[in-house]
């Protein structure tokens, strides 16, 4: 399992009503590591808000997205970003993160 989609995993988890302690004997790490991956995740939950993902996209790809270009994944508008894919390379979004995107985005478009 990718790193990214392993914390998401433990934030939806811990969103979802479970321990800390729980989550870390789930996922083998420490508690304290629990802590620090919710705390670093804060800021994708907080920008996800409500919306919810396309199959296939995970949470860090797509606030990458929505820094990158403004644009929230939705299964109407990949084509879009897939057609932004320049725009997206040239942002100032990490570009390990760029890639991951535009690779799950491909991955939802094929899922449809």
């Amino acid at each position: 399992m990718e790193r990214h989609i392993r914390n998401q995993a433990i934030t939806e988890a811990y969103e979802a009503g479970e321990h800390i302690t729980a989550l870390a004997e789930r996922f083998g790490l420490k508690p304290t590591s629990i802590k620090q991956i919710l705390k670093d995740f804060k800021f994708n939950t907080r920008i996800r808000g409500e919306q919810t993902l396309p199959d296939g996209v995970s949470l860090v790809a797509a606030v990458t997205i929505v820094q990158a270009i403004g644009i929230w994944p939705a299964p109407p508008n990949l084509d879009e970003i897939l057609d932004r894919r320049i725009e997206l390379l040239r942002s100032a979004a990490h570009g390990k993160l760029v890639n991951i995107a535009l690779a799950e985005i491909q991955t939802a478009k094929t899922l449809q």
